[in-house]
This record gives C-alpha cells, sequence and structure tokens, in this order.
C-alpha cells in the first residue's frame, strides 16, 4: 500500500482508511483534517470521518458524519458496510459490527480469507461464533461464485 500517491478530495478519504489500517494514526488524523473541511461531503469523505473519530473513540462524532441517508448508501454497497463494520470494530460494538459484515457478505464481500485472517481491525471479532458461521457463509458464497465463473 502506498498512500502518499492518492491526492485530491476523493483519493485523500481513501488515503485515511489506509493509513488508519497501517497503524499511521497520526498522518491519517491530518488527511481527516483536510476531508472535514469538504463542502460538500461525499459518502467516502463521511466514512473516512467515521473512521477519524472512531479511532480516536468518540462514537458521537464519528456517527454525526453519517446521515440516514449516508447509512442507507452504505447498506447497499459490500465495501461500504464492511468499512462502517469497522468503525463499530473499533469502537467496541460487536453486535452492530457483525450486522454490517453480514450484510457485507450478502451483497458479496465473500473474500473470507481476508475477513477471517488478515484485516488486523477485525480481529477482535473471529473468536465470536456468529463471525465463524458469517464466514462459513462467506466460503459458501465464494464456492457457489466459482463455480458460476
Amino acid at each position: 500500500l502506498y498512500p502518499e500517491v492518492f491526492a485530491g478530495s476523493l483519493s485523500e478519504a481513501m488515503r485515511v482508511m489506509m493509513l488508519l489500517q497501517m497503524g499511521r494514526r497520526e498522518e491519517a488524523i491530518a488527511s481527516a483534517d483536510r476531508v472535514e473541511k469538504e463542502e460538500h461531503p461525499i459518502i467516502s469523505h463521511r466514512i473516512a470521518l467515521l473512521w477519524r473519530y472512531a479511532f480516536t473513540g468518540d462514537r458521537q462524532k464519528a456517527f454525526s458524519w453519517m446521515t440516514p441517508e449516508a447509512m442507507r448508501t452504505c447498506r447497499r454497497d459490500f465495501m461500504c458496510s464492511w468499512w462502517v463494520a469497522c468503525a463499530y470494530v473499533v469502537l467496541g460494538d460487536a453486535g452492530n459490527a457483525l450486522d454490517w459484515l453480514e450484510n457485507a457478505v450478502e451483497l458479496g464481500f465473500v473474500n473470507h480469507h481476508y475477513l477471517a485472517e488478515v484485516d488486523p481491525l477485525l480481529v477482535p471479532l473471529r473468536a465470536d461464533s456468529r463471525f465463524q458461521a458469517l464466514m462459513a457463509r462467506a466460503r459458501e458464497r465464494q464456492a457457489e461464485l466459482e463455480v458460476h465463473a
């Protein structure tokens, strides 16, 4: 991952999330501060700010960026659903995290290897029986896709 290649408003939002996953919080917060100045935030800006404040433990500020419309948009997209799930994990809310992760899997995020073994943000969920059942479902869904490919 090379977050330094991202520039511009949309890319700056994506950069925030990449840096946070890489443990580079100070850089991520500096990028998020630039994103927060955006006059007309789009969904990626809102998610970047959700993450920025989730990672600093400010649940209220994190979700203040997620309007009902933004949450509905996230419910329709597997990547956005995964990003919201990760924010809930960081905030210590496993129930909501699993709800959003389940939505991501149902919408097509079926890379169970990444979810179950690679994504560092999901480590707190891995011992949860609901997470394990969800990973079994993701494996099944991935196998279904491979058969039809």
